[in-house]
């Protein structure tokens, strides 16, 4: 399976080698897939705004707000990717909601306070919180008792066979 093999190069990329996965193959697959959907996305939004004009597309909004999003949740949890962006959109809402009423209270404009809560949260969050608000489940292998059964139900239908 295609995932469990991404998860293995990403985990230990010796292992997967030894397990016979092809490295280079599962991280030229993995270009040529995150390329196809991020061109599908930019052709979508381009046909959604009806415009393509370069300087409309800046690092942060297209580079690191997405990023914030995936470590605020958690990069290996399509839930956690949900809120971490749910969260970030809604302070950038209400920052600019509330930005008349932020220029009484704050030293500087509100129209910083966008970048200055970004990188703040991005260092906070690599600091105290690496795996994100919800971390990527790990699966748990079968108890022992668990494999026994499956392995004397195998035999048992084997013997039923013959």
């Amino acid at each position: 399976p295609f995932g469990r093999s991404l998860k293995a190069m990403r985990d230990m990329e010796l292992a997967a080698k030894v397990y016979g996965k092809d490295i280079v193959k599962l991280r030229t697959q993995a270009l040529i897939i995150g390329g196809s959907i991020a061109a599908i996305g930019g052709a979508l939004w381009t046909l959604y705004t009806m415009s393509l004009k370069a300087y409309t597309y800046n690092r942060v909004t297209w580079s690191f707000w997405p990023w914030a999003f995936m470590m605020l949740g958690g990069a290996g949890n399509n839930m956690g990717i949900l809120i971490g962006t749910f969260i970030f959109s809604t302070l950038r809402s209400l920052i600019f909601a509330y930005k008349t009423a932020l220029e009484t209270i704050i030293p500087i404009n509100p129209n910083w306070l966008e970048y200055i809560l970004i990188g703040l949260i991005i260092v906070l969050i690599a600091m105290f919180r690496p795996q994100g608000m919800l971390p990527e489940r790990s699966e748990l292998p079968m108890r022992r008792e668990r494999i026994e059964e499956l392995r004397l139900k195998i035999i048992e239908n084997l013997r039923e066979e013959k």
